[in-house]
């Protein structure tokens, strides 16, 4: 008799592992794939206020941020520029770069020095000074803060005013690896 309640047990206890690791892994792929789509949405709908005209930068406060991944573009405002974690860079780029006005600090407060390089066209600085940017674009002023928890994140901020002084992408530093 205490065999077959040993076995019973033990059955039972199997079927109730199965079925709470069964629930564990339905709760994280459903989790898993909520986040990854309200990530999604987040960009999406950005890109879709945004088409690229200067009539349509949102008018909106613009307040968006996320997890800036490694090695992956991230569209900002009107889809004509970008911003990526790379090779411990802060990069900057896009097909209108050369429009912006820019200036950037770390989170200390001390002063960056944006490099660039023309191949592709890019500004960068290293990331793990936290950069806080400041740009103007298309006669609107937007902040890009980046901060780092266990990944780096973004915040871009619409703002009425600035704290920096700007200046144009022609008077950032050429990198010595774009002169070799």
């Amino acid at each position: 008799m205490s065999f077959l309640k040993q076995v019973g047990a033990g059955v039972l206890s199997n079927l109730l592992s199965k079925i709470i690791i069964g629930c564990i892994s339905l709760f994280l792929t459903v989790f898993g794939i909520k986040l990854m789509f309200f990530d999604k949405v987040e960009h999406s709908k950005l890109d879709e206020s945004n088409n690229g005209s200067e009539t349509n930068l949102p008018n909106q406060l613009l307040n968006v941020q996320g997890v800036l991944p490694y090695s992956e573009n991230i569209l900002i405002l009107d889809s004509n520029l970008y911003i990526k974690n790379d090779f411990n860079e802060f990069v900057i780029g896009g097909k209108n770069l050369s429009k912006i006005r820019i200036g950037v600090r770390s989170y200390k407060g001390n002063d960056i020095v944006l490099l660039k390089r023309n191949m592709p066209f890019e500004l960068y600085c290293r990331i793990r000074d936290l950069p806080q940017v400041e740009m103007e674009y298309k006669s609107r002023y937007y902040r890009l803060t980046i901060s780092q928890n266990v990944q780096y994140h973004y915040k871009l901020e619409h703002k009425n005013n600035i704290t920096m002084d700007l200046k144009s992408v022609i008077q950032c530093s050429l990198s010595d690896e774009a002169t070799e």
